[in-house]
C-alpha cells in the first residue's frame, strides 16, 4: 500500500481509522442513547443488542483515539459482522467470527500480525 499512495499512506491510514472509529461510534450511541436517529435506546443493557452497542461505543472510541485500535477493530468487526446473523448453531457463530476477524489482523505490513 506504501507503493501505490506513496509519501501519504499515513495520513489516508489515520483518516480511514478516524472515519471508522467515528461510525463505530455513532453506532454505539444510536444503539445505547437513541442519537442520532429516531429509535428509543436499548433497555437491557446485557441483551444482544445492548452488548452489540457497548462493543461499539467504546471500540469505536478507541479506534477513533487510535489506543489499542488494532484489538479494538478486531472486536468491532466481529461484532458488526455478528450482529445480524441469528446464531442458531455453534459452527456458524465460529465462521462468522473468525471470517471478520482475518481481515482485522492483517496489518498495513504486509498480512503479518503486530
Amino acid at each position: 500500500m506504501t507503493k501505490f499512495l506513496g509519501r501519504y499512506s499515513e495520513h489516508l491510514y489515520a483518516l480511514l481509522r478516524i472515519v471508522a472509529g467515528w461510525c463505530f461510534f455513532l453506532h454505539g450511541t444510536a444503539k445505547l442513547f437513541g442519537w442520532p436517529g429516531d429509535r428509543p435506546p436499548v433497555e437491557d443493557l446485557l441483551s444482544r443488542a445492548g452488548i452489540a452497542g457497548i462493543i461499539e461505543l467504546v471500540g469505536g472510541l478507541l479506534i477513533l483515539l487510535g489506543l489499542f485500535a488494532s484489538i479494538a477493530a478486531f472486536i468491532a468487526s466481529g461484532e458488526m459482522a455478528c450482529t445480524g446473523v441469528p446464531l442458531l448453531r455453534v459452527n456458524a457463530a465460529r465462521k462468522c467470527s473468525m471470517s471478520a476477524g482475518i481481515s482485522s489482523l492483517r496489518s498495513r505490513s504486509g498480512g503479518t500480525v503486530r
